[in-house]
């Protein structure tokens, strides 16, 4: 009997520690402020490296549509954002209604974020809420009971300097098919979408006027909205969409590999599983809460970039405009190109060692065709460098492998490096007067220089810092 009972104190001993840092994990998301990231005070819902964003559209501070866009365009400034409008109105005969005029907005306040999830109440009554994958998107709309439940879909183009054509196909009543194609600039750019509901629905299609879209049917406009009728069978409605720069078999690929089912739970949280897998990857401690929120919302920013450019199939549209497959790699959009590890943010080269060389051969593969520098979204060395210097290694320029040994903003860091190595930066302090560097100690060995190299980082270890207040 002594026995078992040893036995089960060192099982509920086990429990506790093993328990205890899944709790701690779980924090980690909580510390991201998605509202700091945005200019206009309305976040996107996106996972690491995703393909694609899906976020509010904006206008004199309200929020007018939900626009799901791929990341190497702007946000909601593109011609390729495909705009959801959850409406409660119908066409009067053919003719709808000027519905953004006369719809009711919704306003910051109702607004909800986390990372990889987006939700705002409208004031018309109708709550949305958004998920994404990599590739694909999920919406929710909560329609209110005894209400017109209809969907617009806005095609038109952004900016009157924006040639744009559009292709839909109506493949059934649950599932539209298409393309926005823009010229700009003599550079042309095409978007592949595959949406599908979770209900059948009438659609009317048209820009001023609108013409019914049956089913296996094709409609070819410079611009276009789509009308979608529900009807009152259920007041909640599911919208999967998939975006694509390939073809629309690949926009389905993404779809069939990613986002088979309707569940939007799942989504939800396998896309706060994702963040929280590689927020992770670097855990800091330190009883400053603020500074904690600020530290993983900008390395929750800086893993947004760069972002996966091929289909789920490996499929990619290359800078010379054909189409070519990453093979046993995913394809990142890498702008501008990196010719080598040296022109890698170091905070990716140390964190994120796998994708990187995958973003390295993408990279390589498009230095073979003329990229312009401004075309992609680029990452933020800013951000990088400020990271890793509240870790007390900041980047020495130009980026190289050598890294300034600086007073930690945190008493405790780890850096998860791949294959169970980790890199562990602690402070020794009496008091929090201590705010300068006394000694140095790398693995036990004390150093007689404030830099240390990317190679003494990679091969895992122990750096404790020493403070004095003199």
């Amino acid at each position: 009997m002594k026995n078992i009972h040893i036995a089960l104190f060192f099982w509920l001993v086990c429990c506790f520690f093993c328990c205890q840092p899944q709790e701690d994990d779980l924090k980690i998301t909580e510390y991201v402020d998605p509202f700091a990231l945005s200019l206009d005070n309305s976040p996107e819902a996106v996972v690491p490296f995703g393909a694609i964003r899906l976020g509010a559209e904006t206008e004199n501070n309200h929020i007018r549509a939900l626009a799901l866009y791929h990341s190497t365009e702007n946000q909601g400034q593109s011609s390729h954002a495909i705009r959801f409008l959850p409406i409660t109105t119908q066409p009067t005969g053919n003719v709808l209604p000027q519905t953004y005029a006369e719809s009711n907005f919704a306003s910051y306040s109702k607004e909800q974020a986390k990372p990889g999830y987006y939700a705002v109440c409208l004031d018309n009554g109708i709550n949305i809420e958004a998920a994404v994958t990599e590739h694909c998107g999920i919406m929710y709309y909560q329609y209110p009971k005894d209400s017109q439940h209809a969907l617009l879909i806005n095609l038109l183009p952004f900016s009157p300097q924006d040639s744009v054509q559009t292709r839909i196909w109506k493949i059934n009543q649950r599932t539209l098919e298409g393309y926005c194609k823009k010229l700009r600039n003599g550079n042309e750019q095409q978007l592949y979408f595959v949406i599908e509901f979770s209900q059948d629905c009438k659609a009317l299609i048209g820009e001023q006027t609108f013409e019914t879209l049956d089913d296996d049917r094709e409609f070819i406009a410079k611009g276009c909205c789509i009308w979608l009728d529900f009807g009152k069978r259920t007041d909640q409605i599911l919208v999967k969409a998939s975006l694509s720069t390939v073809n629309t078999e690949g926009a389905a690929a993404n779809l069939e590999k990613e986002l088979s089912h309707w569940s939007f739970d799942k989504v939800e949280r396998d896309a706060k599983q994702a963040w929280k897998r590689e927020l992770q990857k670097v855990k800091v401690e330190g009883k400053d809460k603020n500074l904690l929120k600020t530290f993983y919302t900008d390395l929750y920013q800086a893993y947004m970039t760069p972002a996966i450019f091929s289909d789920v199939n490996g499929n990619y549209k290359g800078p010379d405009g054909e189409i070519h497959s990453a093979h046993k790699y995913i394809h990142y959009a890498v702008s501008p190109p990196w010719n080598e590890w040296e022109d890698i943010s170091p905070l990716l080269s140390i964190t994120q060692k796998k994708r990187v060389r995958d973003m390295l051969k993408s990279s390589q593969n498009d230095l073979r065709f003329f990229v312009p520098a401004d075309t992609l979204p680029q990452p933020n060395d800013t951000i990088a460098h400020k990271l890793l210097t509240a870790m007390g290694i900041a980047p020495i320029e130009p980026y190289g492998n050598r890294y300034q040994l600086v007073v930690p903003s945190f008493d405790r860091i780890v850096i998860h490096l791949g294959q169970e190595k980790r890199f562990v930066i602690t402070v020794e302090k009496e008091s929090e007067a201590d705010v300068y560097i006394e000694e140095v100690w790398l693995n036990k060995r004390k150093l007689d220089r404030l830099w240390i190299t990317d190679d003494e980082i990679m091969l895992g270890g122990k750096l404790n810092f020493v403070l004095t207040n003199e």
